[in-house]
């Protein structure tokens, strides 16, 4: 059985991950952002922020968004 991260024909696949804002109140998507496989998450939080005027009043997200550069982006925002 072949790897999710690889075609049946032996070549890798390449992947992007999508970033995604959204209104916890609304639903309502207020910012997205395409990366690539290897960006992390830290390095698009900012270009998040700058989609959106809103105050931020929480930042629930996963376990790759607790880092310092996550929580130097918040306090700058």
């Amino acid at each position: 059985m072949a790897s999710k991260k690889h075609s049946t024909d032996g070549k890798q696949c390449v992947w992007c991950k999508l970033h995604l804002a959204t209104d916890i109140n609304t639903h309502e998507m207020i910012a997205a952002e395409l990366s690539a496989s290897n960006v992390t998450n830290d390095e698009v939080l900012p270009h998040l922020f700058k989609q959106t005027h809103r105050r931020i009043h929480a930042r629930p997200g996963d376990g790759a968004y607790d880092t310092i550069q996550c929580y130097e982006a918040v306090s700058a925002h």
